[in-house]
This record gives C-alpha cells, sequence and structure tokens, in this order.
C-alpha cells in the first residue's frame, strides 16, 4: 500500500513539472514577453499630458484621501477636502503591458506611425501591447522595448468601445484586458455640473463632455499633490483593473478645474 502511495505521488509530481515546465516556454516563444510592470515618473506613456511650466493643478469633487508612497498599501497621511484645488507636484506610473495584449493582423501603415522607431515597425503576426487607447486621441503601444503612438484607427476595439466600427483596414486587434467601467454611461453622481454654450462652444449631452469617457488604460497613475496649507502625499488617479471611470475624484476640465492638465491628450511634440 505504501509502495502504490509513493508511486503515485511521484507521477503526480512529474506530471505538475511537464505543467509547469511546457507553459512558460510556448508563452515566451510565442509573444516575446515585456516585463510585468515598466515604472516610470512620466505619464505621457499612459495618454496623460502635463504642461509643467503651468503650475499644474486639478481641484477636488470629494474628500480624498493622501498616501505616503504611490501605493496603496502605504500608511496614509491626511487628507484633502473636497472643492479644494491643489497643485500636481510630480507623477508616477505603474504601466503594465501583458495586460494589452495586440496581435497585428496588417502591416502598419507608417504614415499612422505618429513617434517610435519606424525601423522596428511590428510585422503580421507578431504581438505588441496596448498601453493606452482613446476614441478621440492617439493610442500608444509597446512592442519590443519601445513605445510607439499610432493612430487609434489602427487597432480594433471590442464592440462596446465606441471606435471605429466602419474602419475595415484596421491593422491590429485588441485581445486584452477590458473593464465595463471604461464605456460606462452612468455619469448621474457627477450632473451637479451646470454645463452652458459658454463653456464649451455648445451644449452637448452630457455623456459627451465628460472627458476621458471612453478609453482604456493599462496603468496604475497616481499624481502628488499639494494643497494652500502645505499638505502633500500621493493620491491614486486611475486605477487599471478597475476602469476609466471609476475612480473619479476630481473635477472635469470644460469648466476650467484643471490647469496644465490633461487626461487623454499625448502631447506628440515630445518625443517618446
Amino acid at each position: 500500500m505504501i509502495n502504490r502511495l509513493i508511486i503515485l505521488m511521484i507521477v503526480c509530481l512529474m506530471s505538475f513539472s511537464a505543467v509547469a515546465n511546457a507553459s512558460p516556454s510556448e508563452t515566451k516563444e510565442g509573444d516575446n514577453l515585456p516585463p510585468l510592470v515598466i515604472e516610470t515618473d512620466d505619464v505621457k506613456y499612459t495618454g496623460i499630458n502635463i504642461d509643467w511650466s503651468k503650475n499644474p493643478s486639478i481641484r477636488t469633487r470629494e474628500d480624498i484621501i493622501l498616501y505616503k508612497e504611490p501605493s496603496l498599501n502605504s500608511s496614509t497621511v491626511g487628507k484633502i477636502l473636497a472643492n479644494e484645488r491643489v497643485s500636481i507636484l510630480k507623477t508616477k506610473a505603474y504601466i503594465y503591458p501583458r495586460m494589452g495584449k495586440t496581435k497585428i493582423v496588417n502591416d502598419i501603415n507608417t504614415d499612422l506611425i505618429l513617434s517610435g522607431n519606424i525601423d522596428n515597425v511590428p510585422k503580421i503576426g507578431n504581438t505588441v501591447y496596448l498601453i493606452y487607447y482613446s476614441t478621440e486621441t492617439p493610442a500608444v503601444i509597446w512592442y519590443e522595448n519601445n513605445f510607439f503612438i499610432i493612430s487609434n484607427k489602427s487597432i480594433k476595439m471590442p464592440d462596446n468601445y465606441l471606435t471605429n466600427k466602419d474602419v475595415e483596414n484596421f491593422s491590429a486587434i485588441y485581445e486584452g484586458y477590458i473593464s465595463e467601467k471604461d464605456t460606462s454611461n452612468d455619469f448621474k453622481p457627477y450632473q451637479e455640473y451646470v454645463i452652458s454654450g459658454d463653456n464649451i462652444g455648445e451644449s452637448v449631452a452630457w455623456k459627451n463632455i465628460f472627458f476621458g469617457y471612453n478609453y482604456r488604460r493599462n496603468a496604475d497613475v497616481w499624481l502628488y499633490l499639494e494643497n494652500a496649507n502645505k499638505k502633500k502625499g500621493w493620491v491614486q488617479f486611475s486605477n487599471a483593473y478597475l476602469g476609466a471611470n471609476e475612480q473619479i475624484w476630481w473635477r472635469q476640465q470644460f469648466l476650467g478645474d484643471a490647469e496644465g492638465f490633461n487626461n487623454d491628450v499625448i502631447n506628440l511634440k515630445e518625443e517618446m
């Protein structure tokens, strides 16, 4: 009986070892995997443009907790109250490329590559990794240790995204992580703002003026804030897993509540 148990245990261990060894090698061969996390202080790689020459600031719409470090596991150092204008002193992004797995299915028109090493353009069959996608601005992809800014019309997103469904000549199909919050239209908690033609040129439906209303950002973004009383700390601006519209503690930019800060526009003049 004991001998049978020993033999069974050995067989089980051999089977587990075979599965464990086979899976990583197959994945590595097919994907040329990027790192699990790319840490950067430059959030333009995640689709955020900050003009530091304008002393960027943002106004809170609710009380927010400040953290000592850019991590939800960090200790807290205080709180900033609702309706305070706070300065943005620095930023941090933790990018998760593998959340954005995207397959190249057609040749990429190099005219649609707005920034990046065009001598190393991904080919049909290659896998790239979408870092940031917006329906109105360029996208950011990661490929072989390089970031590229590319036209959003090159990437076919899932049907629940308001995207280029009428475009047939896309170059890539997104297979990565999505969240229903990316495309949620439920903005009832934020209709406290009165929108008039004076603010944006013409009055439009609420869901169409809430900035960042439809995008995928495969990164956690943190802002280091300071209020008028010199209280400082980190607050998470966006969470990759929760989705685009999950953590809305700030007031929208169309009413002048954000200065020098744009949530979903790439500064194309800067080299990536």
